[in-house]
């Protein structure tokens, strides 16, 4: 490929129009790849693709997505379930967030990505998720499967007992779907009633699924009408129900805080919240001193900012950033995944509409990757810092360099490989190269300082 980098500008993105191009150049290569049956090759070419033209767009785009899906194809294909469903689970958000506001558009590419993600479940014998992420996926396309008849052949007697108690409600949320073809009011309320089904039925971990749904369609029409804060704060509530029944108190409590701020016009509803576990609120207060200045800080914030709009806004979901970033540095990851993924879900959704909420999209991103390298999943890891690292600017994006050379140093130790593309491994090289950054020397794989990637 003809070189694309030049020093007019930050890491040298040169003309725009220029860049896109190579970058749907790449793209083709990447077929080409797959055709000639180099899936390496082919992955860190769509990656290629991918980053530079998040680079001169600011932006995750259509585009970009479509460079993902074909590499989370790659990684199940190859047997790398983690890895594929990291990309599927990403898009998936991507195309019911779409699907969703363009009211069917992206119905095909939602229903396949749910079929995928079932496959993936399946194979780690997940089988009841399996089952409920193909019944997803068949509705919006109104067909049929014999994957269907693996899935349910393969389930234990308790297994089938659960799919016959839920079959009521499930079967209620799979019509609407087949009507409609995207998610609405009516299947957003159909999933939280499946959900508090599944949690009254003693599988609370597969109940999250559709409380996730619901709250992703809340939250996306929450950007047009303030009126679904009461609904968003809701989900939290049956959210953080499903955690009590996993044994999980500490994410239990934290849903319930973020509801306590949202469940305000229905009176039962709002003492139904604050009679839930007030004495596990006070314990959590009390473990949480060593962070009590900014936490108290931010809350009070989401309190005036939740008091005066009646729902979550783009300030609440800075607010959450920082209390995940204050979290993370006192090694509370669990407790930070929560505030972080929420404000995630927000600017990931806001993003592809509006470049600028690219950095701040960029910043949730890494501090995620952090969380995850905190608890040691470095490939997760990996996968949200290279997501975050291409929508930063300094001093951020020199941060994300650091923790992916650390990263490539960790995944190296283990024997596992690590795929980035060019242009991550220019970002790193350049900041390796800058006196001020002579540290990054030290933790870089030998193999990479004595062999870089092509400057391409």
């Amino acid at each position: 490929m003809g070189c694309f980098l030049s020093s007019s500008n930050q890491d040298g993105i040169g003309n725009p129009k220029q860049v896109r191009q190579t970058a749907r150049k790449l793209y083709q290569e990447g077929v080409q790849c797959l055709n000639k049956k180099t899936p390496q090759k082919a992955i860190e070419t769509f990656l290629n693709a991918a980053d530079i033209d998040i680079r001169v767009n600011f932006k995750q785009t259509e585009f970009s997505f479509e460079c993902f899906n074909k590499i989370g194809e790659i990684y199940f294909k190859e047997g790398d379930y983690l890895k594929a469903s990291l990309y599927l689970k990403y898009l998936l958000d991507y195309y019911g967030c779409r699907n969703a506001i363009e009211q069917g558009t992206f119905v095909k590419e939602y229903a396949k990505t749910y079929k995928d993600l079932s496959k993936i479940y399946l194979q780690k014998k997940k089988r009841i998720k399996a089952y409920f992420f193909l019944q997803l996926g068949l509705a919006f396309v109104n067909e049929q499967s014999t994957l269907e008849n693996e899935i349910v052949s393969s389930f234990t007697q308790e297994e089938k007992q659960v799919i016959k108690e839920i079959r009521k409600e499930l079967t209620a949320a799979l019509a609407i779907i087949e009507k409609n073809k995207h998610d609405d009011n009516d299947t957003a309320e159909r999933y939280v009633e499946v959900g508090k089904r599944l949690v009254d039925l003693g599988r609370p971990a597969d109940s999250l699924i559709f409380f996730k749904r619901a709250l992703d369609y809340y939250t996306v029409k929450n950007f047009e009408n303030p009126k679904y804060g009461e609904w968003i704060g809701l989900v939290y509530y049956e959210t953080g129900q499903a955690y009590r029944d996993r044994g999980n108190q500490k994410k239990a409590t934290l849903y319930l805080s973020l509801a306590k701020e949202l469940v305000r016009s229905i009176e039962t509803n709002r003492n139904m919240v604050n009679a839930y576990h007030e004495r596990s609120l006070k314990k959590l207060s009390e473990s949480d001193k060593a962070t009590s200045e900014t936490l108290t800080r931010e809350k009070l914030k989401i309190h005036n900012e939740i008091a005066q709009n009646e729902t979550e806004t783009s300030d609440v979901y800075f607010s959450y950033l920082v209390i995940g970033k204050d979290l993370n540095e006192c090694g509370k990851y669990d407790q930070a995944f929560i505030y972080l993924n929420r404000a995630y879900d927000f600017a990931s959704f806001k993003s592809y509409h509006d470049s600028s909420f690219g950095e701040f999209f960029g910043e949730i991103a890494l501090n995620l990757g952090k969380s995850y390298f905190g608890k040691k999943k470095f490939v997760e890891a990996q996968f949200f810092i290279e997501r975050s690292i291409h929508l930063l600017h300094e001093p951020l994006r020199t941060e994300a360099a650091s923790q992916l050379s650390s990263l490539n140093s960790e995944l190296n130790h283990l024997g596992k490989s690590s795929i980035m593309s060019n242009l991550t491994h220019k970002t790193i090289e350049k900041r390796a190269q800058r006196a001020d950054h002579s540290h990054f020397k030290k933790i870089l794989p030998k193999s990479y300082l004595d062999h870089p990637p092509n400057k391409t």
